[in-house]
């Protein structure tokens, strides 16, 4: 492996980082020159250094050129920072000769080297080694091969190979871009891939982001069989998922989220969680595509489609969620009642949502946008939406095999409809449960479609001058379950009717077979109301 010599440049002789708080040093195996140019040159080994991390930059000498970022002389230096005579001389012994170079090239020891240096801030779990294959004299080698470069990030997009990474501008990057194969090392576990003749794998490190900087590597058409050979994305693509993969970001446990865009809690079928205790401090992160049809039964189907950046950390608290999705979310749920077909449209562009697949209790928390499919005839007679889009809060429970075991959502931004009675939005608040678990409850167990609804807290529905809905000390206000024929029943726990300085409190109850029953008395009193 190549190390890191003892010719630096003195101190004014940096690039700048643009928020002008770190700094890149240059050394190399031999003497730095300023030519005509005001360009800095040197023909040994050069290593640039920041933060603690040494990144080869080349094994045949390079030449600096003066940018905003750096204060370079119009001066000659010979390792100024060591006047040890002897030392000085067996620092520019380390000068390759021609055979010296060649022999390097060879066992393309370059990138080798490179991949021996990032190895300190790639994540513990993680290693990457590259094992080429040894160029002959009959070999022609081109920096299609490996090539390195230290650019600002403004000017990245002039790599052809790295185009597909997304990075900021405002800062100096370090690139190396190459054919050969590269092994990863995931728990042990060995994965080789080698780029196809047209490809080259783009590797950058952010020099200015302080400790642990992230590393982006691009990932090719080719490199997804390769990904998807790794043990825990196989695990993933056995269970269905249809996965294409652009680009990676590594960090040990320091690749930042931007808090402002995370919500403030998530729906966990129970409660809301605070998203602080959710979410960890994450590994990795993929840009993919990802699409999964969920078949559960012939009465509920599901279709999951996720597109953007996938984050990922798999060591975890008990407590935290493993992953994040912050991208482009489309979650479509189906149903039949009878033949009757129900789709429920939920879309996410902003709001990420947390998710854990490799735990025991495995599960995706979302916050969604809901809309009617073009094709339904059910959920639009249930529930509507006064806006082009109603937001839900929705909780997916996965079973260990990563199949979904039931969904509950919360919302109270939709209006509820029983038969031909509207409950208005914003004075009940909806969990609405997809449950394909089996109960206890024989009705219950025969029911895929599950309403349960609360009063908020002080306030009551007024449904007209002489009849009031009111939540009940314990138990839910209004209860609804649709049976698979698409028969309904509803339970609503306390209405009042008052009349002639008469209160009369007493349980309603709706179903599609019977219409409207009080318990006391009937009566048809469900017209013209208002909410107070």
């Amino acid at each position: 492996m190549l190390s890191p010599s003892c010719c630096n440049m003195n101190a004014d002789l940096l690039y700048e980082c643009p928020d002008l708080i770190d700094t890149i040093v240059f050394n190399s195996s031999n003497i730095w020159k300023s030519n005509s140019n005001g360009d800095l040159v040197t023909d040994g080994v050069v290593f640039a250094f920041t933060q603690g991390l040494y990144l080869p930059v080349s094994i045949a000498g390079t030449q600096l050129s003066p940018t905003t970022y750096n204060t370079l002389p119009q001066t000659e230096y010979s390792c100024p920072h060591f006047e040890d005579t002897a030392y000085s001389s067996d620092c520019l012994l380390y000068n390759f000769t021609s055979a010296d170079f060649s022999s390097l090239l060879a066992r393309q020891l370059l990138g080798a080297s490179y991949f021996n240096f990032i190895d300190e801030v790639l994540p513990s779990w993680l290693t990457l080694t590259t094992r080429a294959q040894s160029l002959t004299e009959s070999s022609a080698f081109t920096f299609e091969h490996y090539s390195t470069f230290i650019v600002p990030g403004e000017n990245f997009n002039r790599i052809e190979s790295c185009q597909d990474l997304d990075l900021i501008q405002n800062t100096i990057y370090s690139v190396i871009s190459l054919k050969t194969m590269i092994v990863a090392e995931v728990v042990q576990n060995l994965y080789h891939y080698t780029p196809n003749e047209k490809e080259t794998v783009c590797v950058a490190v952010d020099m200015c982001s302080g400790e642990d900087p992230p590393v982006y590597i691009t990932l090719p058409p080719s490199s997804e069989e390769f990904m998807k050979s790794i043990s825990q994305i196989q695990m993933l693509v056995n269970d269905g998922w249809e996965m294409t993969f652009e680009e990676s970001m590594l960090s040990r446990g320091n690749i930042r989220i931007n808090d402002t865009e995370i919500p403030s809690g998530y729906w966990n079928g129970v409660n809301f969680v605070d998203s602080i205790s959710l979410l960890p401090q994450f590994d990795i992160r993929l840009k993919i595509t990802a699409l999964r049809k969920f078949m559960d039964s012939d009465v509920f189907w599901t279709i999951l489609n996720v597109t953007g950046y996938v984050y990922y950390q798999p060591q975890t608290l008990p407590n935290e969620a493993e992953g994040m999705i912050n991208g482009s979310i489309y979650l479509s749920l189906n149903m039949s009642f009878n033949g009757v077909p129900g789709k429920m449209i939920l879309t996410a562009e902003s709001n990420p949502a947390l998710f854990s697949i490799m735990k025991d209790s495995n599960n995706i928390m979302m916050k969604l946008d809901y809309s009617t499919g073009d094709n339904d005839q059910f959920f639009s007679k249930i529930f509507h939406c006064m806006d082009r889009a109603c937001p839900l809060d929705v909780f997916i429970q996965l079973t260990q095999r990563r199949n979904i075991s039931f969904i509950s959502i919360q919302s109270s931004e939709i209006a509820l409809l029983i038969g031909s009675y509207t409950f208005p939005r914003k004075v009940l608040k909806h969990t609405i449960s997809i449950d394909s678990r089996s109960s206890d409850d024989p009705l219950l167990s025969k029911a895929p479609l599950q309403i349960s609804s609360n009063l908020s807290a002080g306030s009551q529905l007024v449904l007209n001058s002489f009849v009031s809905l009111k939540q009940p000390a314990v138990g839910l206000a209004i209860s609804v379950v649709y049976q698979k024929n698409g028969s309904f029943t509803s339970k609503l726990a306390k209405v009042s009717f008052s009349m002639l300085n008469t209160v009369i409190t007493t349980p309603v109850e709706i179903s599609s077979n019977s219409g409207l029953k009080f318990s006391t008395f009937n009566a048809d009193v469900f017209s013209m109301y208002k909410v107070q």
